[in-house]
């Protein structure tokens, strides 16, 4: 992820997807110099793999390497390239000029939350009273137990007693093309011990086979599987669908322990390349229940 760091003073600060810097209380950076504008330039990573810097029309010019921008001027951003806002002498530097990733920011104290794969969990991994997820290129959603609602770059939400401003990648205005959905995506392969104590996972698509080994909460997707396939004769809609409070004295676990499982598996499969992989484990808002999502399912018992 993309950082500028000030200069003078050591702050540091993460690039989102589109960063206004200016004086003005909506912008995402905001700067303090008497000769910074209320909107001063806007910082925004490109389709085509690149930090572009665009001066904002700003009073006292746009400074990039001690060259100034045309009004409304644009150029491309390198590590190492010295921004200046108005002020030739406050100098900010681009560091580790990555693409922009998912994370949040406590609105109170700064502390960071990461996603990891493209799920992130907040307050943390072990506590993950909302988790944030990508359902579309650019379109993302919020999840709590019983709530579900899109998200966008720059929200501000609650989790874990604190206030945490969302920092997420965006759509170019190029990118309309959605990400696929699990239907006929690929297939989740179970193996099943006789005695139900190990339940491995496969992961196979039309390319490739992933074996997902077998992990602790591989158990809680097995049962919601089976909830779906019992199901079959259900309009697609209604199948699989089991109150979480049920599953969860069924498989001798607290909600919290179930919730963090259920984050494991959809992280798991984001990270070997799913998409949509957070829509394995689906919640229907307001009515604490949870099912299987479309994914194709085979069983295959020892």
């Amino acid at each position: 992820m993309a950082l500028i760091v000030h200069g003078r003073t050591g702050r540091v600060h993460s690039l989102g997807a589109q960063v206004i810097l200016g004086r003005g209380p909506a912008c995402t950076i905001r700067l303090h110099g008497a000769t910074v504008s209320g909107e001063h330039a806007v910082v925004r990573w490109m389709e085509e793999g690149r930090w572009e810097l665009r001066d904002l029309m700003s009073r006292n010019g746009t400074f990039i390497d001690d060259r100034r921008l045309n009004p409304g001027g644009r150029v491309v951003l390198r590590e190492g390239s010295q921004l200046r806002f108005g002020d030739e002498a406050d100098v900010w530097v681009v560091t580790d000029p990555g693409p922009p990733r998912p994370m949040a920011t406590a609105v109170d104290n700064g502390a960071r939350a990461r996603a990891t794969g493209g799920v992130m969990h907040l307050p943390d991994d072990e506590h993950p009273e909302l988790v944030v997820f990508e359902i579309a290129e650019g379109r993302w959603i919020a999840e709590g137990e019983r709530v579900q609602f899109p998200v966008q770059d720059q929200q501000v939400v609650p989790a874990g007693r604190r206030f945490w401003r969302l920092h997420l990648p965006v759509a170019m205005e190029k990118t309309d093309e959605a990400r696929p959905s699990l239907a006929g995506a690929a297939r989740l392969r179970f193996q099943i011990s006789a005695d139900e104590e190990h339940v491995s996972v496969t992961l196979e698509r039309r390319e490739d086979r992933v074996e997902l080994g077998a992990r602790s909460f591989h158990y809680l997707l097995l049962t919601l599987a089976r909830h779906r396939l019992a199901d079959a004769d259900l309009p697609e809609q209604e199948r699989g669908w089991v109150y979480a409070d049920e599953l969860a004295r069924r498989l001798r676990l607290d909600r919290r322990t179930m919730n963090v499982h259920i984050s494991r598996i959809r992280r798991q499969l984001d990270e070997v390349g799913l998409p949509c992989a957070a829509a394995v484990v689906e919640r229907r808002p307001g009515s604490g229940q949870v099912r299987l999502g479309t994914i194709e399912v085979v069983l295959n018992q020892r």
